[in-house]
C-alpha cells in the first residue's frame, strides 16, 4: 500500500515538474511576445505615456493618457491595455497554481514520510506486541509447567508421607518387638539363674548324698564284716 502511494506520488510530482516547466517556457514566450506587443503599442500610442510594467510582475500597465488624445485610437488602446491585463493576469494565475502545485507537491511528501514514520511505529508496535504475546505464552506455558511441578511436588510429599507413616508403624512393631524379646531374655536370664541356683542345690543335696551313701556303704561294709565274725563262730567286739 505505501509502495504504491510512493510510486503514484513520484509520478504526480514527475507531471507537476512538466506542467512547471512547460509553465516557465510560455512565461518566457509570453514575455517575450508582451515586450513586443508593447514596443508596437509605444511606436503606435506616440502621443501617450505609457508606464510599462517590468517583465514577469503580474500588475497591468498603467497608462496615463495626454491632451492631445483622439477619439479613434481609445478602442485600440483599450484592447491593448485588456490583452496586457489578461496576459498578465493570466501569467500570474499560472504561477500561482505552479506555487500551489509545489506546496501540493511538498505537503504530500511531508504527508508520505508521516505515513512511513506512523508505519514504522506501527511495525515498531506490531513488534512490541508480538513480543508481549510471545512473553504471555511463555509465562502461560511457565505457569502450566509450575502447576504441574507443584502436583508432582503434592504427590511426591504424600508418598513420603505415607512411607513416614509405614516406617514408624514398623519402628513402633520393631520397638515392641524388641521390647517383648528384651523381656523374653530378662526373663530367661532369670530362669537360666534360677536353674543355676537349683543346680547348686541339687550338686550340694547330691555331695550330701553321696556322703550320706559314702558313710552307709561304711556301714554296710561294717555289718557284713560283724555279720561275718558272727557266722564264724567268732566274738565281735566293738571297737571304743
Amino acid at each position: 500500500m505505501l509502495q504504491m502511494e510512493k510510486e503514484a506520488l513520484l509520478a504526480e510530482q514527475k507531471q507537476v515538474t512538466e506542467e512547471t516547466n512547460n509553465a516557465a517556457t510560455w512565461l518566457k514566450k509570453a514575455n517575450k511576445k508582451l515586450l513586443v506587443e508593447q514596443k508596437h503599442f509605444n511606436k503606435y500610442l506616440s502621443g501617450h505615456h505609457v508606464n510599462t510594467p517590468k517583465p514577469h510582475t503580474a500588475e497591468p500597465p498603467q497608462i496615463t493618457r495626454c491632451p492631445q488624445h483622439c477619439a479613434g485610437g481609445d478602442d485600440l488602446e483599450t484592447d491593448a491595455f485588456m490583452t496586457i491585463s489578461l496576459e498578465a493576469q493570466l501569467i500570474a494565475e499560472r504561477l500561482e497554481n505552479a506555487t500551489k502545485a509545489h506546496q501540493i507537491m511538498e505537503l504530500k511528501t511531508q504527508l508520505l514520510s508521516l505515513r512511513a514514520d506512523y508505519d514504522k511505529e506501527h511495525q515498531k508496535v506490531f513488534h512490541q506486541n508480538q513480543l508481549a504475546v510471545d512473553l504471555k505464552k511463555e509465562n502461560t506455558t511457565l505457569a502450566q509447567q509450575k502447576q504441574r511441578y507443584f502436583c508432582l511436588l503434592l504427590e511426591l510429599r504424600e508418598k513420603v508421607l505415607k512411607m513416614q507413616k509405614e516406617l514408624n508403624r514398623q519402628e513402633k512393631h520393631n520397638l515392641k518387638r524388641r521390647k517383648a524379646e528384651a523381656t523374653e531374655a530378662t526373663k530367661t536370664k532369670r530362669e537360666l539363674e534360677d536353674m543355676s541356683q537349683d543346680k547348686a542345690t541339687l550338686i550340694e543335696e547330691l555331695n550330701a548324698a553321696n556322703q550320706s551313701l559314702a558313710r552307709r556303704a561304711l556301714e554296710i561294709e561294717a555289718l557284713k564284716s560283724r555279720l561275718a565274725i558272727l557266722e564264724g563262730g567268732g566274738f565281735w567286739v566293738p571297737c571304743k
